[in-house]
């Protein structure tokens, strides 16, 4: 398993074989490096080619880069590596990395892939002027955001499908399907990825892009997260029976291992055993609980195994469930989580729902969703709060019902399906849309690091579901997007040292509470310190403004700023693009507006360092900022004017929503 906390990435930049100089364009090693720093991924440069400095730059990092070899001397990079370095490479990818590699002029890349890993991969010998996204290669890679098509950039290179290595997929193909310029493949727990172009010019130094850096980073974050699925194979409950089509379980497992999951099976309901199993898993699936034993699935679990189950999603797991002809697997949700699910009337098919999938690996799936043998749907109007019908009939909205819906619990997921995957593809014919949503659902979890929340009452507004309550706002909000929620309650030292390690950032909402002592003044000397250190190290602190200025007042002590209320603000805030570019906020609207108990920033208090990213641009002396980052170190202080009141997914606004998850993925200058 991968160690958690934020993504990482080990870069090799030595200059013999690569292009590497963060002041020129034509420097694609360091053009990639800043395009993944942009989209939020921790980069760390490496040189050395002998197997112990491999090993050691390897070492915590989730991926590992390979920039354009074209400078490479003859004999290339596999030749230098040797070996060892080859065999550490292997042993990274197989226990659960990520090798990134791109095509260059003299086939190093290519020789590196094929000595290292035993592939025969053969380069094209013509590239297209553009590249078509195969949908269904794509389908549960994470590709939610990619363009339809790229470009063949300045020095795009593709090779041969046919040479591609056994359970590869093109990721984007010619007309004729023969060629790709990004591919992928599962190797042990681990993926290799090759794309075609070089970075050279590449944006944010340079002026190319046209989706190349959006397919990169969405690889990457996809890929570097765990890829195990627990698989309920016990015949007491469910049918497997491998290369039969009507045994659903063992079609679901066949279909996992086609989108390049490891799939752990495994019998019996106990405790313990479930604890096991769990432990390393991204998700758990329960096929179709057709058999009908005296004792069901659901009564065969005693009270210490339910709660291992409700555990695990609630700490960020993911439980997948079919539906069956008993209903016991909405039984099973109803009775663990407390829902009220109903089954519903089945339709002929199922709309994907745009605005439900957003967001999610679900977006960019079919627009529509057959419904084969034994679908068994639920009605919408019984789906939990916060639930999100994917595939829905939208017939009336009375009996509207939904083929596959998912809903937050906790920091985790529950995904239920209302097919039972009888007859499913490969081994039967049926498919309509369900496998790649299967894919979808187990990517679910996991692919984002926590964040830890300040909710203690003493200070913030935590009342889940009111919408006039920031700090929950929040954390719904967090974990909507992937990032599951460390609550925080208490403010010693001890407390902060236990959830911040691996956590992508500290949220302290609107401290609308005029508590006394204050928050700073609640700090000792000791906490301070270890927040203070926690940001120089590379973590986040988001702020939101406040009518007492105490989170003003927070940052000043911890930092040593003079920051000061903003009085001057216009009804909007347009986005400063030259301080924007290079990090996540360089994609957000061009203009937010000033929202209900907006705070905003004085921009001449700000120190030196500090970027504005939404400014009013009025008088220089009254100016205000309605977003600023401070970078601090490897950290940063993100500073938010609105306070998040009435915040979509439990409100309805969204506006600025997407500046305080753009936060969460800053990295370091």
């Amino acid at each position: 398993a991968l160690p958690p906390g934020n993504r990482s990435a080990a870069l090799f930049a030595n200059t013999t074989f690569v292009a590497y100089d963060p002041t020129s364009s034509s420097a694609e090693a360091s053009n990639m490096e800043a395009s993944l720093l942009s989209g939020g991924t921790r980069v760390t440069r490496f040189t050395g080619t002998d197997g112990v400095s491999v090993a050691a730059a390897l070492a915590g990092h989730q991926a590992l880069v390979i920039p354009d070899l074209s400078a490479s001397p003859s004999g290339g990079l596999s030749s230098a590596l040797g070996s060892p370095s080859r065999t550490t490479i292997n042993d990274f990818v197989n226990d659960g990395g990520l090798l990134l590699t791109v095509l260059d002029s003299g086939g190093h890349a290519i020789d590196l892939l094929n000595q290292t890993f035993g592939f025969s991969i053969t380069p094209a010998t013509a590239t297209s002027t553009s590249y078509n996204r195969d949908a269904a290669a794509a389908a549960g890679t994470g590709l939610t955001a990619a363009p339809a098509t790229l470009p063949a950039n300045n020095a795009t290179r593709s090779v041969t499908v046919a040479s591609l290595p056994a359970l590869a997929r093109p990721l984007y193909v010619n007309g004729d399907r023969t060629t790709t310029v990004a591919w992928m493949v599962p190797v042990g727990r681990g993926w290799v990825v090759q794309l075609g172009w070089d970075w050279f010019n590449a944006t944010p130094v340079g002026t190319l892009d046209a989706g190349w850096n959006t397919v990169m980073r969405q690889l990457v974050v996809s890929r570097t997260m765990e890829r195990d699925v627990a698989l309920l194979v016990d015949n007491t409950f469910v049918e497997y029976v491998p290369g039969s089509a009507g045994a659903e379980a063992s079609n679901m497992e066949q279909s996992l291992l086609n989108l390049g999951w490891n799939v752990d099976g495994f019998t019996g309901t106990a405790a313990a055993t479930l604890a096991t199993v769990l432990d390393s898993a991204a998700a758990l699936v329960l096929p179709d609980l057709e058999r009908a034993p005296a004792t069901s699935f659901l009564d065969s679990l005693d009270s210490a195994a339910r709660d291992v189950l409700s555990d695990y999603v609630n700490d960020g797991g993911v439980l997948v469930t079919c539906a069956d002809g008993g209903q016991r697997a909405e039984q099973l949700l109803n009775t663990l989580f407390g829902f009220s699910l109903v089954r519903g009337i089945a339709a002929s098919d199922y709309d994907l729902d745009a605005p439900a999938a957003v967001g999610t690996p679900f977006a960019g799936l079919s627009t529509s969703l057959a419904s084969p043998n034994a679908t068994r749907p639920v009605t919408v109007a019984s789906l939990p709060p916060l639930a999100r019908a994917v595939y829905r009939s939208n017939v009336d909205p009375m009996t509207d019902t939904a083929a596959v819906w998912f809903a937050p619990v906790g920091n985790g997921w529950v995904v239920h399906f209302g097919w039972d995957f009888f007859s499913a593809a490969p081994t039967g014919e049926l498919d309509g849309g369900g496998i790649a949503a299967l894919g979808a659902a187990v990517s679910l979890g996991r692919a984002e690091p926590p964040v830890t929340l300040l909710t203690s009452t003493l200070y913030v507004d935590y009342n889940p579901g009111a919408t006039s309550a920031e700090a929950s706002n929040l954390e719904a909000l967090l974990q909507n997007h992937g990032h599951p929620v460390r609550r925080i309650d208490f403010i010693q030292a001890s407390d902060f040292t236990a959830v911040l390690p691996g956590s992508a950032a500290l949220v302290i909402p609107d401290l609308e509470k005029a508590a006394l002592p204050s928050l700073v003044d609640s700090l000792d000397t000791q906490t301070r310190a270890l927040l203070s250190d926690y940001v120089h190290g590379g973590g986040r602190l988001i702020v939101f403004g406040d009518a007492g200025d105490r989170a003003i007042n927070l940052v000043n002590a911890l930092f040593g700023y003079s920051l000061a209320r903003g009085s001057v603000n216009p009804a909007t805030y347009p986005l400063n693009g030259e301080v924007a570019n290079g990090t996540p906020f360089a994609s957000l609207p061009p203009s937010i507006p000033l929202l209900n108990a907006s705070r905003t920033l004085l921009a001449s208090s700000l120190p030196p360092q500090a970027r504005a990213i939404y400014r009013s641009v009025a008088d220089p002396v009254s100016d205000t900022a309605g977003v600023s980052a401070i970078p601090v170190g490897n950290g940063w202080v993100v500073f938010i004017a609105w306070d998040a009141f009435n915040a979509a997914p439990i409100g309805a606004i969204v506006d600025q929503t997407d500046a305080i998850v753009a936060g969460l993925s800053l990295t370091a200058l």
